[in-house]
């Protein structure tokens, strides 16, 4: 039996696009222990979404399974029944998206949203009206009163947000998604918001796999981060190694990337190239290549692997002579 909450096993995600088959997550390997917060990393059209949705089977009509598993609790949950599914959804795992407005209905009061995430996995509880309000509390909303009452265009960016992850959280979940939760907030309230979610996994002892774009998020919230290029993982290791000792040149790329203070008044760097849309992926070849400065022809002509180098796995065909 496995210690972990989560795995996803050797999984592979196609759609099919002009009649062409086309992988959008490719041989993906991830596990999260109970009460581990976990970093998913990557730019936009990576496919880090896509495996959000894989985890709560809530995947396109169009898409495909080719391969692999995703084990919750030891179980399957490819292989489960949809009513099973729905007993999993809102209650053991939960999900926080990324723009609140859309995920939350405007024609419902905030307190009512919650309480029918409560009622549903707690048919017979009792006093459900405070234990909302008190959820409420915990993710740092005053005035419950009003604010259980309210539609969500009466409530702030920020205080939206923090009515989703009590909505997420009200069941307490094992395994909390965070997909990209803060970036349509300002910078002051992306950071109580990352702060909340990691209070609250700890209080809660809720594994968080936290899918963003910015590897400056993950820095002081993540112990463990995945970095997902164009549909497979490039690197992963713990969140002091890819900070201080990433070797993969796609997240050399992304930190060096990052504004710091001594580059104030000077040009960011940006990596040359955008992430490839699926139809215009080649299959046997390094995703990186036409993008990477180190890129050589093996690395246009093969597949690197994902290969074990300390504490770290790397899939890059010259990862040794990049890091000498």
């Amino acid at each position: 039996m496995s210690n972990n909450i989560l795995e996803i096993k050797d999984y592979t995600l196609s759609f099919l696009i002009n009649n062409k088959k086309v992988k959008a997550v490719d041989d993906l390997n991830i596990d999260i222990k109970e009460g581990e917060l976990v970093a998913l990393v990557g730019e936009s059209g990576c496919g880090k979404s896509l495996t959000a949705l894989s985890i709560l089977s809530l995947l396109p009509s169009n898409s495909s399974i080719d391969c692999g598993k995703i084990n919750f609790k030891n179980q399957n949950l490819l292989d489960l029944p949809i009513d099973e599914l729905n007993n999993i959804r809102g209650n053991d795992i939960s999900i926080v998206f990324q723009e609140p407005m859309s995920a939350l209905n405007p024609l419902i009061k905030v307190g009512n949203q919650i309480l029918q995430t409560l009622k549903s996995h707690n048919k017979n509880i009792n006093n459900p009206v405070e234990i909302v309000k008190e959820m409420l509390k915990e993710v740092g909303l005053s005035d419950t009163n009003r604010i259980f009452k309210s539609y969500p265009h009466q409530l702030s960016g920020g205080m939206r947000q923090r009515v989703m992850i009590a909505m997420a959280l009200i069941n307490n979940p094992l395994l909390l998604i965070a997909d990209e939760p803060t970036t349509a907030l300002d910078v002051t309230i992306q950071a109580q918001v990352l702060n909340l979610i990691k209070g609250m996994s700890k209080k809660l002892n809720t594994a968080v796999l936290f899918i963003s774009h910015d590897l400056a998020l993950v820095k002081n919230l993540c112990d463990r981060v995945y970095v997902m290029y164009a549909s497979m993982i490039v690197e992963t290791s713990s969140v002091d190694n890819i900070i201080n000792d990433a070797k993969h040149p796609y997240t050399k790329a992304l930190l060096k990337s990052l504004p710091t203070i001594k580059q104030r008044g000077t040009k960011l760097h940006s990596i040359n190239g955008i992430v490839p849309k699926l139809e215009n992926r080649v299959e046997n070849a390094c995703p990186f290549a036409p993008r990477c400065d180190f890129a050589k022809q093996l690395c246009f002509d093969q597949k690197p692997c994902l290969e074990k180098v300390g504490d770290s796995y790397i899939r890059c065909h010259f990862h040794k002579e990049i890091n000498q």
